[in-house]
Order: C-alpha cells, then sequence, then structure tokens
C-alpha cells in the first residue's frame, strides 16, 4: 500500500510539474493514472483523491474542456465540503476555480457568487493580506471589469496588485498577472498611457521570468498588440498580434480559444488597414471556432459575430451586416443585458445600418437607445454620443447644422470588441519556484523530462 501511495504521489508531483505543456495529452494521462491508484487505493472520497480530481479540474480548464473541468470540480467540491467542510481552505480553492470557470462560460451571476463565497472564507481563514485572498480578489476585479463595474474593478485589482507585491514581490509571475489585468482595466477605460506602462512592465516581468514563448507571454503580447492598433502604431500592432499568434498555434493549437482571440484581433486590425479580404477570413475563422469551442451563445462569438456586421456595414454588404448585428444583439441582451456597453455598441451599429439603407425610422430608434444608454456606462463614450446626435441631426433634415456643431466628428468612430480578451485568473496557486533565466527554464524542463521517464520505467 504503501509503494502504491508513494508512486501515485510521485505520478501527481510529475503531472503537476509538467504543467508548462498545459495542452499535452501526455499530462492528462499521467493524471489519470494517479486518479485510478488513488481510487483503488484509499476510495473516491479520500482527501488524495480529491485532490487529483481538482487538479484534473485545473488541466481541463486551460484546456478549454469546459465540461470536463466542471465536472470535475463539482466532484471535487462535494467531496471535500463532505470530508473538511464547507470552510476548509482546500474547498475554497475548488470554490474560486468554480467561479473562474463559470466566468469564462459567462454564467456572470454563478461566477460571482463563487468568488464572493471563496473571498469571505478565505478572509476569515487567512486573512486579508493572503496570496489565496488576494488571488480571488483579482478574479472578481476580472469579473467586475468584464460587467462594466470599472470602479469596482480598479479597487479589487489595485488591492490585489498592492498585496502581491508586498507578499511576493513586483517580478513574481502572480504579480505580473495582475499588472496585465491592470493594464486590460486601463485600455477597456480608455486611460492608453496608464495601460502601455502595465503591459510592457508585464511583458518585460514574463519574458524574464518564463522566456518569450510562454503562454503568459504571448497573452500580453496580444494585449500589446490591440493597444498598439488603438494608439495608430500598426506596424508595431501586427507585429505583435503575428507574434502572438504563431506562438499560441504552436503552443496550444490553431483552435484554443486563446489562440481565437488572437485570430479575432487580427482581423479587426486588418479591417482597419483596409485588408478587407484578410479580415473577413480571420473573422469567419475566429468565428467557426469559437461556435465549436464555445458555442453560438457564449459572448465571445457574439464579439466575432458583431465584428462581421461591422466589416459587412463597411463593405456596402447591409444585407448581411444588419443579419450579424442582430444576432449579436439578441446574444448581448441574453447574456449581459440591455444596459451593457457590448449591447449599446451594437446598437448603435444597427443604426449605423439603417442609416445607410434609408430607414430613418430604425435608425433614430436606435441612435436613441444608444445613446440614452451611454449616459449611464462608467466608460468613455462621449465622442460616440456626439456623433449619435449628429447623425439625428442629418436624419431629421438638418445637415448644415449637424456638420456645423458636430464638425470635430465627421465620421463613425471605430468601436470594435477586440478589447484585450484573454484574462488569467490566480487559483489554487502553488509555491513553484520561477526561474529567472529562459537558460535556467531550459535546464528545469529537462530535468523534469529525465524525472518523468524514470517513473514511467517503473
Amino acid at each position: 500500500m504503501r509503494e502504491v501511495e508513494n508512486l501515485e504521489r510521485e505520478l501527481q508531483q510529475v503531472a503537476y510539474f509538467m504543467s508548462d505543456w498545459e495542452s499535452s495529452q501526455e499530462v492528462e494521462d499521467l493524471y489519470l493514472r494517479a486518479l485510478r491508484g488513488y481510487e483503488e487505493a484509499w476510495g473516491a472520497k479520500h482527501t488524495s483523491t480529491l485532490d487529483t480530481v481538482g487538479k484534473l479540474g485545473d488541466l481541463y480548464n486551460r484546456q478549454g474542456k469546459m465540461k470536463e473541468a466542471e465536472d470535475m470540480y463539482l466532484r471535487a467540491l462535494r467531496g471535500r465540503e463532505e470530508a473538511r467542510g464547507a470552510k476548509h481552505t482546500s474547498t475554497l480553492d475548488t470554490v474560486n476555480n468554480l467561479g473562474a470557470l463559470y466566468n469564462d462560460q459567462d454564467k456572470m451571476k454563478e461566477a460571482e457568487e463563487m468568488y464572493l463565497r471563496a473571498l469571505r472564507g478565505y478572509e476569515e481563514a487567512w486573512g486579508a493580506k493572503h496570496t489565496s485572498t488576494l488571488s480571488t480578489v483579482n478574479n472578481l476585479g476580472n469579473l467586475y471589469s468584464e460587467q462594466g463595474k470599472m470602479k469596482e474593478a480598479e479597487e479589487m485589482l489595485v488591492r490585489a496588485l498592492r498585496g502581491f507585491e508586498e507578499a511576493r514581490g513586483a517580478k513574481h509571475t502572480l504579480t505580473l498577472t495582475i499588472v496585465s489585468n491592470l493594464g486590460a482595466l486601463y485600455y477597456k477605460q480608455g486611460k492608453m498611457k496608464e495601460a502601455e506602462e502595465m503591459l510592457v512592465r508585464a511583458l518585460r516581468g514574463y519574458e524574464g521570468a518564463r522566456g518569450a514563448k510562454h503562454t503568459s507571454t504571448l497573452d500580453t503580447v496580444n494585449n500589446l498588440g490591440v493597444l498598439y492598433k488603438d494608439q495608430g502604431k500598426m506596424k508595431e500592432a501586427e507585429e505583435m498580434l503575428v507574434r502572438a499568434l504563431r506562438g499560441k498555434e504552436e503552443a496550444w493549437g490553431a483552435k484554443h480559444t486563446s489562440t481565437l482571440n488572437t485570430v479575432n484581433n487580427l482581423g479587426v486590425l486588418y479591417k482597419d488597414q483596409d485588408k478587407m479580404k484578410e479580415a473577413e477570413e480571420m473573422y469567419l475563422r475566429a468565428l467557426r471556432g469559437y461556435e465549436e469551442a464555445r458555442g453560438a451563445k457564449h459572448t465571445s462569438t457574439l464579439d466575432t459575430v458583431n465584428n462581421l456586421g461591422m466589416l459587412y456595414k463597411d463593405q456596402g454588404k447591409m444585407k448581411e451586416a444588419e443579419e450579424m448585428y442582430l444576432r449579436a444583439l439578441r446574444g448581448y441582451e441574453e447574456a449581459w443585458g440591455a444596459k451593457h456597453t457590448s449591447t449599446l455598441d451594437t446598437v448603435y451599429g444597427l443604426g449605423n445600418v439603417y442609416s445607410e439603407l434609408g430607414d430613418v425610422v430604425k435608425a433614430k430608434a436606435m441612435y436613441e437607445r444608444a445613446a440614452e444608454g451611454y449616459k449611464d456606462v462608467e466608460v468613455d463614450r462621449e465622442a460616440h454620443i456626439a456623433y449619435i446626435r449628429k447623425q439625428l441631426l442629418v436624419l431629421g433634415g438638418m445637415d448644415n447644422q449637424a456638420d456645423r456643431i458636430y464638425q470635430a466628428v465627421d465620421r463613425q468612430p471605430p468601436i470594435s470588441t477586440s478589447a484585450i480578451p484573454t484574462r488569467a485568473s490566480a487559483g489554487a496557486i502553488g509555491d513553484v519556484a520561477t526561474t529567472s533565466s529562459v537558460n535556467g527554464e531550459a535546464q528545469r524542463r529537462h530535468r523534469k523530462r529525465n524525472f518523468l521517464l524514470r517513473v514511467l520505467k517503473r
């Protein structure tokens, strides 16, 4: 029995250390072998069995296998609640990870409930400054950002960043995760200078700690590409996004959602460069991938549907544009509600389509709804409101007055939903040493491979 326990524990540790190859079937096979060993030796409800179930959930989550991840997490949660109680920290780890999974599935209500439960439990068990507490604070900040609660999001992320800098230092990879998330938030808020500072800091840190091809590095490269696009630095933007795409295809594969995020963002860039054929190819590739991976109603899918509507409108394909916008609008209203910025941006886009079609009644209705909704959002939409007012004057037959009042906004300001989709949720974090150079990382991986081969030969 002792020999079985030691072997399965060793296998589980190898699989954990092998998480550099996060999408590898090799890692999954190791966890499954460890799980079968624990179930046979200790039973399905033993804490060692449940720990392996939880780690399998983490792996499936990273691989984008949402259903399998949820099954593992729920099994681990029920078992840990029964074995250790609802307030035990291992139970809270699973609660936190379920929150991250629900967030990725756009189940925002369930995600917030999980995060708040985890946060209250961690604060009681560990205190406000413990890294487990701060990890959940970070995750809540990301959730609030997606919900458009920018003030709450910034409060959470700033709190998490200060805590991690104090606990782990400015260069720790988890600190860098939050730095990157703050950059994403500042981008959404239109604070481009602050966003660039955060993202450049995160990129330098990741390259030093994990190397140029690590997925955390590539996520930040993707985000800088989006930022540079919005700053009009098209050459730098394309370099960043192409680098991110190549790296993600190598690390994750062509169909992984992180790869598809960058494909979508390249579509946005090509559209802004008037490369309409290339833009459509990227959007359609992203759309097919999202539909397969996440379903037709996931907000990532809807973002690309919305972007296709913009592209078709600019190409003069008004029928196709209307179809895309209406599909995106129905989905956003169901997922986010009528007043979310994504919903309002699509309403605004529909107004532009109806204006081009000469349907004054529908165009005015869309513009008025968008303008009214934008007044209540925290993200800056003043330019959009000004443009809408101009369009309403034009539709009312007051073209000269419109040109005189709103000369500064003489064309449609671009709204696209490429806004930094990659978000790193810090959950169930182990104390794993990080290396400071690419050479050190390569040597560490080589040692892991050799250790793995020794175990598998037994």
